[in-house]
């Protein structure tokens, strides 16, 4: 795993915390683990298969791993952490888009300008 890749990831995480946790319940020490999976599995996935692997367009492989990365987090937040449908909609809407829309500008800010 290369040093960009791991900002990225953290970044992710950091930028959804606020939102998943908002819609959590129970300790903050499972709140941050429970972001950290979801992103574990869905990030990778996102990253190295959707973005890399697979051959499509740069603007439709960010579109179905957007969406894959939501559909996944809104089923894990109902399965998983016992969310309501609404609730866990709303977690990973809030959290998605936070993360789609400001860490380009972070990640952009901090090493491009």
């Amino acid at each position: 795993m290369n040093y960009d890749y791991l900002y990225t990831f953290i970044q992710t995480c950091a930028l959804e915390f606020p939102f998943y946790a908002y819609f959590m319940t129970g300790p903050w020490s499972r709140r941050v683990a429970s972001v950290v999976a979801l992103n574990a599995f869905t990030h990778p996935i996102v990253f190295f298969v959707l973005m890399s692997a697979v051959k499509l367009p740069l603007v439709y492989a960010l579109g179905v791993g957007e969406l894959f990365a939501f559909g996944f987090e809104a089923w894990a937040c109902f399965y998983f952490l016992k969310m309501s449908p609404t609730r866990a909609l709303l977690a990973a809407t809030t959290a998605n888009l936070a993360s789609w829309q400001l860490g380009p500008i972070l990640t952009y800010g901090l090493f491009f300008s």
